[in-house]
């Protein structure tokens, strides 16, 4: 399992790379790359939905769309973050998982309809969530390409 670690280094140093706020988190804490790679072990391949067309990520979108969570997250929130990384890549997996539910149907007709056009929710459509509203962008093979809260 270890080779297969090693094989997603890169995914995560490009991700880091687009993360310079959590840069400086890295050099504080030893921990850091470890933690996120175990988690890419546990989440590198997860089904997301279930609807008729199945929407998933792999561990590059796991991460990129992880870590633009965690950068989102309150200036107090971010205080917090060191300790408990691996909760944020949770809540975040949480919070996508609960609007592809509710965009359950509408997935399934677009790509009924539409099965080569990427399925996206973002400007006028995106989705009002908690008093935030969030963009989403699903391939046409169910892959979750990007999804992160929208600042007004």
């Amino acid at each position: 399992m270890l080779y297969r670690l090693e094989e997603r280094r890169p995914v995560l140093h490009g991700a880091l790379k687009a993360a310079p706020k959590l840069l400086s988190l890295q050099r504080m804490n030893i921990h850091f790359r470890t933690q996120i790679l175990y988690h890419l072990k546990a989440h590198h391949l997860d089904r997301l939905s279930d609807g008729k067309f199945a929407v998933w990520w792999d561990c590059e979108s796991c991460v990129q769309i992880s870590i633009r969570y965690i950068e989102s997250m309150s200036e107090a929130d971010q205080s917090k973050k060191e300790e408990h990384l691996i909760a944020y890549f949770e809540k975040a997996k949480k919070i996508v998982t609960r609007l592809l539910e509710r965009l359950k149907e509408d997935i399934d007709h677009h790509f009924s309809v539409t099965p080569g056009k990427e399925f996206t929710r973002a400007g006028i459509t995106a989705i009002n969530f908690d008093g935030c509203y969030h963009v989403l962008c699903i391939a046409p093979d169910g892959k979750l390409i990007d999804f992160y809260k929208r600042i007004k």
